[in-house]
């Protein structure tokens, strides 16, 4: 099968999820992705059960980047790459002598993809993690139980935001590239990808100075749409919109609610929320997750249960789609990861191999990206080894 980016040649330089996930997309459809390590560090970055899946369909090239020699290798990479996605601290940076304007004056057509935290003159050599990112953004202020402290999100969501807006603009960068012969520098902040993806909120902030408060699991204002305690666990249920929620009232025997009154405060909309809380509870505590969902289902209302991670990936339509797809690792034999979410007709994201240990693909890299003679492989692997003992 035919791989839409079959002929692009990808570097990443990385210590952080979002140059990962960015790689691990266009690798899924067929990019060459190459991630060099420094096998001196006892700290990688991302950590090793997330590269199971992060570094799959990639090469992986083991570096000593106090050798000299070594960070020639890497310049040799640079030269050699289509696209560059550089997410390393500013101290790696210097260390291994990062220079992205001369790449981009050396060679015109690359792409080079640069990703920190923060993007600002004054905050960009700023320390941050995505817990940093998300706190700043004001995403954590409006997450969580209203009488409890702010809520991180349960994964590191302004990295993985990031990772695919960087891909996105790739693409687009590579597009422009393909009409103009330009490459272009792209400079991507994990601040800045959160942001965007606050919904309306900043905008009616903008509009009426309203800051939109933790409402939970549940909203007065949208009772219905949130979780619901049931008998065996909790279900989620989501009624917004005029056509669905008479389909609810009717399938919880409550029609008296159809109506929704017009509120004269925030305080009435409050109390005709608990109200229907209260009825939505009366219908869900005396019954399974399965008998709601099926019932409301049934009613043509969207309903489902919480499920733990246990629970969902065991939903048949993830084995149905290859979501659920098993490979052979160099170490840990055959594993389970998740497979490519980009479901195409004609060139479909693919795991077509497992995430390498890192320099598992060192003299691959070498004798075939880089055309490095047998003698030169291996001074390569005699150094690698002899620093290792």
């Amino acid at each position: 099968m035919p791989q839409a980016l079959g002929e692009l040649n990808v570097l990443e330089l990385r210590q952080g999820l979002a140059a990962a996930y960015c790689g691990m997309l266009l690798g899924d459809m067929g990019a060459t992705v190459v991630i060099p390590s420094d096998y001196r560090s006892d700290e990688p970055d991302p950590p090793e059960t997330a590269r199971l899946y992060l570094d799959r369909n990639k090469h992986s090239i083991a570096l000593d980047t106090a050798y000299p020699d070594h960070l020639k290798l890497l310049e040799e990479l640079i030269s050699w790459a289509d696209v560059v996605i550089d997410e390393l601290l500013p101290t790696t940076r210097t260390a291994w002598g990062i220079e992205c304007d001369r790449y981009c004056k050396e060679n015109p057509r690359l792409v080079y993809a640069r990703i920190d935290p923060f993007k600002s003159q004054n905050a960009e050599h700023r320390p941050a993690s995505d817990l940093i990112v998300q706190a700043t953004s004001g995403f954590m202020s409006m997450t969580g139980l209203p009488q409890n402290p702010f809520t991180r999100s349960g994964t590191s969501l302004a990295e993985y935001y990031a990772g695919v807006t960087t891909a996105v603009a790739i693409l687009a960068a590579i597009r422009h590239r393909d009409k103009t012969g330009e490459g272009q520098v792209i400079d991507m902040g994990l601040m800045d990808a959160l942001v965007t993806a606050l919904e309306g909120l900043p905008d009616t902030y903008f509009r009426t100075g309203e800051v939109r408060p933790r409402t939970g699991n549940m909203n007065p204002a949208l009772p219905g749409y949130g979780f619901t305690q049931a008998k065996d666990g909790f279900v989620a249920t989501a009624t917004p919109g005029f056509n669905i929620w008479p389909r609810f009232c009717i399938a919880i025997d409550r029609i008296d609610l159809v109506d929704r009154p017009e509120f004269k405060s925030p305080e009435e909309q409050n109390e005709w929320g608990a109200m229907v809380g209260e009825a939505i509870n009366e219908f869900c505590l005396p019954r399974t997750r399965a008998e709601i969902v099926d019932h409301l289902v049934a009613h043509d209302v969207p309903a489902a249960p919480v499920n733990t991670l246990k629970d969902a990936v065991a939903e048949p339509q993830l084995r149905e789609r290859e979501m659920i797809v098993e490979v052979e690792h160099a170490t840990r034999g055959q594993i389970s990861i998740t497979g490519s979410p980009m479901h195409m007709t004609e060139t479909p994201g693919t795991v077509r191999r497992a995430a390498p240990i890192s320099g598992q693909d060192s003299e691959y890299v070498l004798t075939e990206f880089l055309n490095q003679s047998s003698a030169q492989v291996r001074s390569f692997l005699a150094h690698l080894q002899g620093g290792a003992q």
